[in-house]
Formats: structure tokens, sequence, C-alpha cells
């Protein structure tokens, strides 16, 4: 039978006698209280913060794992900045996503902005199409052509980008991406293609051809150590897919969570496990801090702030994992507790995850064999055995219970009732007092063959609340 309100996390108390006839003489065999998980059902039950943060997506140079001409990150760069020509195609890309991530533009017209830097000598007369892909993976998502006609003069000249002088100036490229926005998937790149065409050079390439007088470059980096960039202006949330789940010590990621805790159980049943899953599209190193904070009183006690430092963290399954083991003080007041994963990025986002509510009942017995009580018992014809129990208070410190013993399914006709020392009831006054029932079991006489194959114990237990005898807990 399935209760709401004792097993530590979830855990039903089985209590079997097994009975084995051998000889006229017959042990008596108890499976010592095997111990079965309760089935909560998946409870991975988040909430968070839906809405999309402005991201700042620098252009900078290549790193290993982002591959082509330049990368894309969230980290402002701090290096000195690089020029490249984009007469031939130019690739920036950012690492792999390590989780799938939606890019949404801003404002209105959901545009994704970018600022970048260029320059385009020539000759008087010159002009050039500068055509930018970004791309989710090895699709183009949107293409924006830029048309330039005034290129300024390597060593003087008038016009151009620049204002007149041949240096570098920002130009903003605007891409309209559906509402919907786009995706790029896990272990796919978000990338950008810059390629230009100059059109009436007269330098060594000819009218049409790119020739030595004639560029158009590309600057990224830290523009000239003044603190401005190239850089895209995106909306997403690469923190969606994170999580917090909450174990008993020793379970898996999917194995069923455990919800209900109890305040005077057992240490080892007082033991919380939990395992933290960071999944930030960007990667580690876009990852500034994370706390796992468990919390009373909607957040206005703080029972624990753990922060998880680099090496607490680890890549595993595409995301970053970590484990906080807990071990909560005995008596903690009963009652529901938050449980709220707190993460920071470096460019200041924080995202709030939190879980379902913890429970900590203010009711629940465990039912289990005293160290004193052999596991195997002797019946014999027209003899009577019997059989010791330890029954504990696990919930709170405030409250009594009342226990009553029975057992679930009758014995044979042949046989007599059972017996229990305390027919009653046996009283425990708050939670962390125990008691130990005792069962006496007389075994008729002569042929013994209709022995049950084994004797359920159930235990139930009643509580005054406000006035009225309940029952709050039962254990078969």
């Amino acid at each position: 039978m399935k209760r709401d309100d004792d097993n530590v996390g979830g855990r039903i108390i089985s209590s079997a006698i097994v009975l084995l006839i051998l000889t006229s003489l017959a042990p008596l065999i108890s499976s010592g209280i095997p111990i079965q998980q309760d089935v909560l059902g998946d409870s991975q039950v988040f909430s968070s913060s839906s809405s999309n943060e402005s991201y700042d997506l620098f252009i900078d140079s290549s790193t290993s794992a982002s591959g082509g001409d330049g990368s894309i990150s969230t980290a402002e760069p701090d290096g000195s900045s690089e020029e490249l020509s984009v007469l031939s195609t130019v690739e920036f890309y950012t690492n792999e996503m390590i989780s799938d991530i939606r890019f949404y533009g801003e404002g209105a017209n959901n545009y994704i902005e970018l600022s970048i830097y260029l320059k385009f000598t020539g000759n008087d007369g010159a002009t050039t199409d500068v055509t930018f892909r970004l791309l989710s993976g090895s699709s183009t998502v949107e293409q924006v052509v830029l048309e330039l006609d005034d290129p300024c003069t390597e060593g003087g000249g008038f016009g151009g980008v620049g204002g007149g002088s041949c240096t570098y100036a920002v130009n903003v490229i605007n891409f309209e991406i559906p509402e919907a926005g786009f995706l790029v998937e896990n272990g796919k790149k978000l990338g950008l293609e810059i390629d230009a065409t100059i059109d009436g050079c007269q330098g060594s390439g000819g009218i049409t051809g790119g020739g030595e007088n004639c560029d158009v470059e590309v600057q990224f980096g830290d523009i000239d150590s003044t603190n401005s960039f190239s850089k895209l202006e995106v909306k997403a949330n690469a923190l969606a897919n994170s999580a917090v789940k909450v174990h008993m010590p020793g379970s898996g990621w999917t194995d069923n969570e455990v919800l209900e805790w109890y305040p005077n159980h057992r240490q080892e049943f007082r033991e919380m496990q939990f395992t933290l899953q960071v999944k930030d599209a960007f990667g580690r190193d876009d990852i500034e801090s994370v706390n796992l904070i468990m919390s009373s009183n909607e957040g206005a006690t703080t029972i624990f702030n753990e922060e998880f430092e680099d090496d607490d963290l680890i890549l595993d399954n595409n995301g970053l994992v970590g484990n906080f083991t807990y071990v909560f003080d005995q008596g903690i007041e009963p009652g529901e507790y938050d449980v709220t994963l707190e993460i920071k990025d470096i460019q200041g986002h924080t995202v709030l995850f939190e879980h379902q509510g913890l429970e900590f009942m203010e009711h629940g017995i465990y039912l289990s064999l005293p160290s004193n009580q052999p596991d195997t018992v002797l019946i014999a014809p027209g003899q009577t055995s019997s059989v010791e129990f330890l029954v504990e208070h696990t919930g709170s410190t405030s409250s009594d219970l009342e226990v009553v013993f029975d057992l679930a399914r009758s014995l044979p006709s042949s046989w007599s009732d059972p017996i229990w020392d305390k027919p009653q009831g046996y009283s425990l006054q708050g939670g962390g007092t125990s008691a130990r029932p005792i069962l006496q079991i007389d075994v008729p006489e002569g042929d013994l063959s209709n022995t049950p194959e084994k004797l359920e114990v159930e235990a139930r237990a009643f509580a005054d609340i406000d006035g009225t005898i309940t029952e709050v807990a039962v254990v078969e």
C-alpha cells in the first residue's frame, strides 16, 4: 500500500516473514524488511525566467575550437585588433554549441544587428558589394549586401568609409530574423561569412578585378585598444536547458527524484544528493558562477548556499555536471523548502531555476527489525513463536503518533489470531521516539502444510489534527 508520508524520500517498507516447512520443527525465516523505492513519477519540475536576454557576441581571433578565420564569443576581446581582406570569403564561428539554442532579433523589426569595422580602399569610381551571411551550422539564415561607392586612397584622398581618411569605420548591418527566431543545434556553430567584389578598380587587377590598389578589409578584436568591437547583438537564453535534481545518495540523473523528507529519520536517510546540470549553450567559458540554494519561509531563511568552483563541474552529456551532498539536521522544522539553482554568466545575466518544493513531513514512521531480532524464527506444532519489530517516528519533533499493528492478510482458519503485546497501539511522543512491538504466533497442532508463505505486517499511524484523530501513515 502506498502512503504519503513515511519513507524518507519515497520509500515503502515491506515487512515480510517467510515460512518454510523443513521438518516437523520448521524454521520461520524473516526476509529482513526489504525496502522498495516509491515510484514518484518523473518529477523534473523546474521554472525559470523564460524571457530571453540580450547578448553581445564579439568577433575576435580564431581559436582551435572555433576554426575559421576568426571566432565569435561572449567574451570581450582583450588582445590587439586584427585585419583581414574580404575579397576572399572570411568566416567567423562560435565554438560548437553544447545544447540547442534559439536566437532572436531585437526591436519591433526583429533585427540582429552587426556592427562591423570596414575599410574600402581604391581609386575614384570604384564600387564594392560586401555580402554578409548569418549561418546556423552550414545553413544561411539571412543575407545582406552592403553597397559602397566612395573608396579612400591610401596615402591621401577624400570621401569613403572613414570620413575621408583611410581608416576603419563602423558599419551597421541589420539581419531581419523571423519572430520565432532560428535554432542552432547542439554540436553546430553560429557563423558569419563576409566577402566582397569590387568594380571599377584601376589597379593591376584590371577594371573589374580586385587589384593591388583596391581592397575591402574587416577589423576585429579590441579595435586599436579603445574598447570598441565588431560584434553581433542578439537575444537568446543560453542557459534554458539547465536543471537540478534531488535524490538519495548513489542515484543517477534519470532516477526518480525524492521530494519528501523526514525531520527525525536516521542519519543515512537525512542525506540529500543534489545533482545539477548546467547547460550554457556557449560553453563553460561563458559561466561566471553557479550557486545552489536551499531556503525556507519563501526564501527568507537560507539553509545552505553552495557555490561551485570550476573544479567542481565536469563536462558530461553536453553539459557541466556537479554534485552536492547535504545532511540536514535532525529535528529540522517540517514544511516546504525551496531549492534554487542560480547561474551567472560573464555578461552579467543571472538565471534562476526554481526546483519543485521539497516537503519535510510532519508525520512519518519507519519499520524495521531491531538488531537483536534474528532473521530466522523457528515454529513447531502446538508452540508459540514471537517476532520483535522496531517502529520509529520519523516526522516532526512536536507531533505525537499512535501506531496500531495488524496482519494485512489473515492466517489460515485453523490458526489462532495473532497476538500483539499492545493491541491498543503504541505511543510515539514526538519525532525521534520509537517502540518495539512484539508479535506472538500460536502454531496449531498437527499438519502444517497450510502454513502461509509469508506474513504481511501492517502498521497504521494516527495523529490528532485539529481535534480529529486522523490516519497519517501506513506501512505494509
